[in-house]
């Protein structure tokens, strides 16, 4: 897991970068941001309703989980398309 979210991190960090040299505007922050905060909201309402559904100690961790696979790449592909739809 560790491998993976470096590997996201960095692809992460070199789009950002691309966006930078192709001129960064409020509409993509307001995207980065949207995306962050509905992955944020989706992994507590997720990780709330599993916790009601299960009681046991573990309640949370499959939500969280998943979350931890695809919020890089959802991160990812929000700053692909932004590049490729008007950045550049």
């Amino acid at each position: 897991m560790g491998i993976f979210l470096i590997v996201m991190g960095i692809i992460f960090l070199v789009l950002v970068y691309r966006n930078m040299k192709a001129g960064l505007d409020k509409d993509w922050l307001v995207w980065t941001l949207t995306t962050i905060g509905v992955l944020i909201g989706a992994l507590y309402l997720s990780s709330y309703i599993d916790c009601r559904i299960s009681k046991s100690g573990n309640c949370g961790m499959l939500p969280t989980l998943i979350w931890i696979y695809t919020a890089p790449i959802a991160l990812c592909m929000m700053q692909f398309v932004y590049l490729k739809r008007g950045g550049i």
